[in-house]
């Protein structure tokens, strides 16, 4: 699954079970810094796609999460990278001083 982190709020409808058939939903927004992952297309209209966060599911239209998304798994700090650094010296063979 696609994972993004939203840049600023985003509107969204929670969606839950109305019948056993039926989605129903409750309008909300998913705060900044939310990552959420994509599940496809959602039934409530076009250009609504479905997306999770916190074990919940939610439908947002396509065109904002594009605006405000950034991909999660390109999104690392400086300490992330410094860290990946340091790991992958550690596993390498270093030639010794004589």
């Amino acid at each position: 699954m696609q994972r993004y982190s939203i840049t600023t709020p985003l509107v969204a409808v929670r969606l839950f079970q109305s019948h056993e058939t039926e989605k129903a939903g409750v309008m909300t927004s998913l705060p900044a810094d939310a990552v959420v992952e994509i599940h496809g297309p959602s039934d409530l209209g076009d250009g609504m796609i479905e997306v999770s966060w916190e074990h919940q599911r939610f439908a947002v239209f396509e065109r904002d999460l594009k605006v405000r998304e950034v991909w999660y798994e390109q999104q690392r700090s400086a300490t992330e990278l410094h860290q990946e650094f340091w790991i992958l010296n550690l596993n390498q063979p270093h030639a010794s001083c004589v």
